[in-house]
């Protein structure tokens, strides 16, 4: 993949990585809900070896925006659902939360985030027109 292009890596992988950060401060922040599963320890070691950062918690936000997963009696509540985006431009990142009145028919919340990134154009000089030296024109037609 070309260092230029941002990775996102998202989705639901069931993994809870806690509110500690137990040796992993490169890739996950502090803000969690919970403790770190068998999951987490997988889903932390791919960012790790993948060179990607754990965006859930990066930000704070009370734990209601925080949670991703909700129990079938509504008792229950975990943060399992992850974005994670390159270490280089985590930067970009603004925010990211649980939107919880999207209605999606799912056990699920909706994990809305916030990106923000300078796309420059390539540079092309196929249109760009050649310079003249008015200089040497003038030169040759006084001389």
């Amino acid at each position: 993949m070309p260092k230029r292009d941002i990775l996102l890596c998202m989705g639901g992988v069931n993994a809870k990585l806690g509110n500690a950060n137990d040796g992993f401060s490169e890739c996950i922040g502090v803000h969690g809900v919970g403790k770190m599963n068998d999951n987490g320890v997988r889903f932390v070691t791919f960012c790790l070896a993948k060179e990607l950062m754990i965006s859930k918690k990066l930000f704070k936000h009370r734990d209601i925006h925080k949670y991703t997963w909700t129990s079938p009696c509504g008792k229950h509540h975990n943060q399992i659902d992850y974005l994670a985006i390159n270490i280089k431009y985590k930067y970009s990142l603004l925010d990211i939360r649980s939107l919880r009145g999207a209605d999606i028919r799912s056990d699920h919340q909706l994990l809305v985030s916030t990106l923000r990134h300078n796309l420059n154009a390539k540079k092309n000089n196929v249109n760009i027109p050649p310079k003249y030296d008015i200089e040497k024109l003038r030169q040759q037609s006084s001389g």
